[in-house]
Protein backbone atom coordinates (compact mmCIF):
# COMPACT_ATOMS: atom_id res chain seq x y z
CA UNK A 1 0.00 0.00 0.00
CA UNK A 2 1.67 3.30 -1.19
CA UNK A 3 1.71 6.00 1.08
CA UNK A 4 -0.44 8.92 -0.32
CA UNK A 5 1.17 12.78 0.82
CA UNK A 6 -2.18 14.98 1.26
CA UNK A 7 -1.53 18.85 2.04
CA UNK A 8 -3.78 21.01 3.88
CA UNK A 9 -4.60 24.16 2.14
CA UNK A 10 -5.80 27.56 3.35
CA UNK A 11 -9.48 28.09 3.04
CA UNK A 12 -11.54 31.70 3.22
CA UNK A 13 -14.50 31.52 5.36
CA UNK A 14 -17.12 31.94 2.64
CA UNK A 15 -15.61 28.87 1.76
CA UNK A 16 -16.54 26.40 4.03
CA UNK A 17 -19.63 24.26 4.10
CA UNK A 18 -21.35 22.05 6.37
CA UNK A 19 -19.56 18.41 7.02
CA UNK A 20 -16.03 19.74 5.96
CA UNK A 21 -12.99 18.82 8.14
CA UNK A 22 -10.81 21.57 8.57
CA UNK A 23 -7.90 22.73 11.10
CA UNK A 24 -7.13 25.95 12.88
CA UNK A 25 -3.88 26.91 11.65
CA UNK A 26 -3.05 30.00 13.26
CA UNK A 27 -4.66 32.85 15.86
CA UNK A 28 -4.68 36.18 15.52
CA UNK A 29 -4.35 37.92 18.39
CA UNK A 30 -5.30 42.19 18.10
CA UNK A 31 -3.48 44.48 20.97
CA UNK A 32 -4.09 48.11 21.20
CA UNK A 33 -0.51 49.34 21.79
CA UNK A 34 -1.60 52.42 25.23
CA UNK A 35 2.05 53.01 25.30
CA UNK A 36 1.75 54.91 22.01
CA UNK A 37 -1.23 57.06 23.39
CA UNK A 38 0.69 60.06 24.82
CA UNK A 39 3.53 60.40 22.15
CA UNK A 40 1.09 60.69 18.75
CA UNK A 41 -1.83 63.02 20.29
CA UNK A 42 -3.16 63.81 16.90
CA UNK A 43 -2.97 60.51 15.65
CA UNK A 44 -5.26 57.51 16.59
CA UNK A 45 -3.08 54.45 17.00
CA UNK A 46 -4.54 51.65 15.32
CA UNK A 47 -4.76 48.08 17.03
CA UNK A 48 -1.69 45.69 16.42
CA UNK A 49 -2.51 42.23 14.54
CA UNK A 50 0.18 39.23 14.70
CA UNK A 51 -1.06 35.26 14.16
CA UNK A 52 0.36 33.36 16.43
CA UNK A 53 1.04 29.53 15.40
CA UNK A 54 1.94 28.27 18.43
CA UNK A 55 -2.47 28.95 19.24
CA UNK A 56 -2.90 25.85 16.49
CA UNK A 57 -2.80 22.20 17.43
CA UNK A 58 -3.57 20.66 14.19
CA UNK A 59 -6.67 18.69 15.47
CA UNK A 60 -9.37 18.40 12.94
CA UNK A 61 -12.53 19.62 13.28
CA UNK A 62 -16.14 18.81 11.59
CA UNK A 63 -18.13 21.78 10.31
CA UNK A 64 -21.56 21.68 11.60
CA UNK A 65 -23.04 25.16 10.59
CA UNK A 66 -21.52 28.04 9.05
CA UNK A 67 -22.96 31.34 9.74
CA UNK A 68 -20.07 33.77 9.16
CA UNK A 69 -18.53 35.02 11.20
CA UNK A 70 -18.81 32.05 12.87
CA UNK A 71 -18.54 28.34 12.59
CA UNK A 72 -19.94 25.69 14.80
CA UNK A 73 -17.77 23.04 14.47
CA UNK A 74 -17.25 19.23 16.21
CA UNK A 75 -14.00 17.75 17.64
CA UNK A 76 -12.84 14.26 17.41
CA UNK A 77 -13.82 13.98 21.08
CA UNK A 78 -17.54 15.40 20.41
CA UNK A 79 -17.36 18.40 21.86
CA UNK A 80 -18.51 21.45 20.10
CA UNK A 81 -16.31 24.80 19.52
CA UNK A 82 -17.12 27.73 18.23
CA UNK A 83 -14.85 29.46 15.58
CA UNK A 84 -14.57 33.24 15.29
CA UNK A 85 -13.51 33.28 11.85
CA UNK A 86 -12.34 36.93 12.11
CA UNK A 87 -9.56 35.67 14.69
CA UNK A 88 -8.77 32.44 13.54
CA UNK A 89 -7.32 31.22 10.36
CA UNK A 90 -8.93 27.59 8.88
CA UNK A 91 -7.20 25.12 6.17
CA UNK A 92 -9.06 22.01 5.10
CA UNK A 93 -7.64 18.73 5.22
CA UNK A 94 -8.26 15.69 3.75
CA UNK A 95 -11.03 13.27 4.97
CA UNK A 96 -8.40 10.13 5.44
CA UNK A 97 -6.36 12.58 8.02
CA UNK A 98 -9.68 13.74 9.99
CA UNK A 99 -11.29 10.19 10.06
CA UNK A 100 -7.96 8.79 11.77
CA UNK A 101 -8.64 10.96 14.70
CA UNK A 102 -12.36 10.86 14.40
CA UNK A 103 -12.40 6.68 14.60
CA UNK A 104 -9.43 6.24 16.37
CA UNK A 105 -10.18 4.13 19.69
CA UNK A 106 -10.03 6.88 23.14
CA UNK A 107 -7.54 6.05 25.85
CA UNK A 108 -8.96 5.01 29.07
Amino acid sequence: MANKLTVTRRIAPEDLRQGMFVVVISHIHEYFPTGLIESALSAVPEPIRYPCLDCADGTPLRVLVVCLPFVHAEGPDGALKTIDTRTRILASVSEEYALEAFTRPKAG
